[in-house]
């Protein structure tokens, strides 16, 4: 992973908490963190448990987008076709659109 990745995550997850007002929920938290310190710490002491931790968060993510398929399409008739034979394999919608063109976002836990 190169620093420019590992400092986006970073800002991802920890919301940029700059003001050391870390919330309980953020991964590098204290108590999160599987070290017990503070994250100036964890980064300046251990930086490859850091690391870890980034990458983690980055794999547990892609396997997220894994399951997401967006669908979209100019005609309703192909859209509604599209979406059920998503839904047939076990896709969830999330959310629809339309406007220009139909679109819907569906999610498979599997």
């Amino acid at each position: 992973m190169d620093v420019k990745t590992y400092f986006k995550v970073k800002r991802e997850i920890t919301n940029c908490c700059y003001k050391r007002n870390c919330s309980n929920d953020c991964i590098f938290h204290i108590f999160n963190n599987g070290m017990h310190v503070d994250c100036v710490t964890l980064e300046q002491d251990y930086p490859d448990k850091a690391i870890e931790i980034i990458q983690q968060y980055i794999d547990k993510e892609d396997e997220k987008m894994k399951n997401i398929k967006v669908v979209e399409s100019n005609y309703k008739d192909t859209f509604e076709l599209e979406i059920n034979e998503l839904m047939q394999d076990g896709y969830k919608i999330m959310s629809t659109f339309c406007g220009n063109a139909y679109r819907a976002i569906l999610y498979n836990k599997n």
